[in-house]
């Protein structure tokens, strides 16, 4: 009895063991997503005449992380919710624009998201940023459209995601405390190249346009794109400040093809008189020539194969002890039905389509 209860014990944690390692291999083989959009993130410690410094660390119109297994999350910020303060100095060091709209989705289980694809995106309308420091005292920056694009996606056949970003600038423009232009994109519509610097040491800033950052490891691949990233430090004041306007991220881990839904197919064995061929034996045979399954006609004719992979190059062939039929060859993507086989005529015609047969 103690021998039994070992065993029984010893089986039993073989099993969960097993059905452990199952799962484990279940969940690890599911693509999973991950994405995020912001309009504005701010950090910035402010030096204050009285030597105290204002800290802040804000975000606008943040979608949070998208679930791993992906979904659409939006978010639109307009008007006086889309300031932010970086000291209280009136109008100097603050950040604002007119309405700024992000979203992110993937996976493709609803409308604006795609299967295997992870996709973000953030606009930022007529931003106008002043920040207070520098040898030349203060700088804004205003800009009509600020986007940012960034997209990850499983091709057919892939493993490994392949990601990928885009940032749209238009009528960027640096001016100085006088009102000059010190740097300016001009009107047009402009598609900055990848990690584009702009270094202004007397302002004590660098503008960063397209700031893209890929990290590929294994089987998983993420890109982060900073349409701006404003970098400001100024040593006369120890003022500081880390300011991004509209960001996209995304992220794939491990690419599995979707798998293909299985199918059934179905049809009528009929003798040259177009009756019903019972006993007859139904072939179905894969492209490499191995027979996946078989079935035998009713005493009507019919025959049916279940559980058949979709997508997939198939030869059906009929087996008859009084009658010869051609072989077809499918390749069904959904369910079929009425795939028919005519006996073959004496001369080798079938009789469905002869010319004597009305």
């Amino acid at each position: 009895m103690i021998q039994r209860t070992k065993l029984f014990t010893m089986l039993s944690t073989t099993a969960m063991v097993f059905l452990s390692m199952l799962l484990s291999i279940q969940v690890q083989a599911q693509t999973t997503y991950s994405g995020r959009a912001n309009g504005i993130i701010a950090n910035a410690e402010i030096a204050l005449l009285s030597g105290t410094f204002v800290t802040t660390n804000a975000r606008i119109a943040d979608t949070g992380f998208l679930p791993p297994q992906g979904g659409f999350i939006s978010r639109q910020v307009a008007g006086a919710n889309t300031q932010i303060l970086l000291a209280p100095i009136g109008l100097n060091n603050a950040i604002s624009a007119r309405i700024i709209n992000t979203s992110t989705g993937g996976g493709g289980a609803q409308p604006g998201t795609f299967f295997n694809t992870s996709q973000s995106k953030a606009t930022v309308e007529d931003l106008n940023f002043t920040l207070l420091g520098g040898t030349l005292g203060a700088v804004n920056i205003t800009a009509t459209t600020i986007e940012a694009q960034s997209i990850c996606t499983c091709t057919q056949g892939d493993t490994v995601p392949a990601c990928s970003g885009s940032t749209i600038i238009t009528n960027l423009v640096v001016r100085n405390s006088l009102g000059n232009v010190v740097f300016t994109t001009g009107t047009l519509l402009i598609m900055p190249a990848p990690n584009t610097v702009i270094n202004l040491p007397l302002f004590g800033i660098s503008i960063i346009l397209n700031q893209q950052t890929r990290n590929p490891i294994g089987s998983t691949d993420n890109i982060t794109v900073n349409a701006i990233r404003v970098i400001f430090d100024d040593p006369s004041s120890a003022s500081t400040a880390d300011i991004i306007v509209s960001q996209a991220y995304s992220d794939i881990m491990t690419c599995m093809p979707p798998v293909a839904a299985d199918i059934s197919i179905s049809g009528r064995v009929l003798s040259s008189r177009k009756r019903g061929v019972a006993n007859a034996t139904v072939q179905l045979i894969s492209q490499s020539g191995i027979v996946q399954q078989t079935a035998r006609t009713n005493s009507f004719g019919y025959f049916s194969f279940r559980g058949i992979p979709s997508g997939e190059v198939y030869f059906v062939n009929v087996l008859s002890k009084r009658y010869r039929f051609d072989t077809q060859v499918i390749t069904p993507t959904e369910n079929l039905a009425e795939l028919n086989f005519i006996a073959l005529s004496e001369d080798g015609t079938n009789t469905l389509f002869s010319s004597q047969e009305k």
